[in-house]
């Protein structure tokens, strides 16, 4: 029986990257895996754009995210650790230039547990000049109709590779881009939501360890998802 592995969360806008930090005797050792690709000596770089996290814009996202109320009973607030979206790539693209990452006026986020190995939840919202939006939606929803495979680094370095798949979901907002990705080795599945509503984004993010994502919970968080963000759409 293989030992249950806390995760390490790193949330940029559009993905969680999941390690598990499993084995190994000494902090930085881990178990062999064959979906992983240990540099040699990397020294990790900051990240090359952080949109703003405060003022005006930012206080006005923050009123859409979700919050605990917003969740099954329990549900509690989860430490996050931001990455950096050029560690993550689809197909040999990076997905800080796919979803248009330094053209963002402003983002924040939320994330949510079950417990230490999840599930997870994470919402995330971000705030764009006019059209800028739709444009970085369009070439995301390009790049997972015809791209296979996902590859991050998280931040000891280490390369994680996962499957990526469109999946089928209830159009919400102004346009929709919804994706699966999975990480065989640990058996780590996370059901991606984009929703769009004008030059505002909503990302939701349902995160499960060793199990299946509860594609139900999913569909109804999303759907509250997309009602906060019509609100704050509506300049409410």
């Amino acid at each position: 029986m293989g030992t249950t592995c806390a995760p390490r969360l790193a949330l940029p806008l559009a993905l969680a990257l999941i390690v598990t930090a499993c084995g190994g005797s000494a902090p930085a050792g881990r178990a062999s895996n064959p979906s992983t690709t240990q540099p040699a000596a990397a020294a990790r770089r900051q990240p090359a754009y952080t949109p703003p996290r405060a003022g005006p814009v930012a206080d006005r996202l923050n009123r859409g995210l979700l919050t605990i109320g917003d969740l099954p009973a329990g549900w509690k607030l989860s430490q996050e650790a931001r990455g950096d979206p050029d560690d993550i790539s689809l197909c040999g693209a990076a997905l800080a230039t796919l979803e248009g990452h330094r053209d963002k006026l402003a983002e924040v986020d939320v994330a949510f547990e079950r417990g230490t190995v999840g599930p997870f939840i994470v919402h995330a919202l971000a705030a764009y000049p006019s059209g800028l939006a739709q444009r970085a939606l369009d070439q995301l929803a390009a790049t997972v109709q015809t791209c296979g495979d996902l590859d991050s680094v998280d931040e000891e370095g280490t390369h994680v590779h996962w499957q990526l798949s469109p999946i089928p979901f209830p159009p919400l907002g102004d346009q929709t881009v919804a994706f699966r990705e999975y990480e065989p080795t640990n058996q780590v599945e996370v059901i991606v939501v984009y929703i769009r509503r004008g030059d505002l984004v909503s990302v939701l993010l349902d995160i499960a360890i060793r199990a299946s994502v509860d594609r139900g919970q999913t569909e109804a968080l999303a759907r509250r998802a997309d009602e906060k963000l019509a609100a704050i759409a509506g300049g409410r």
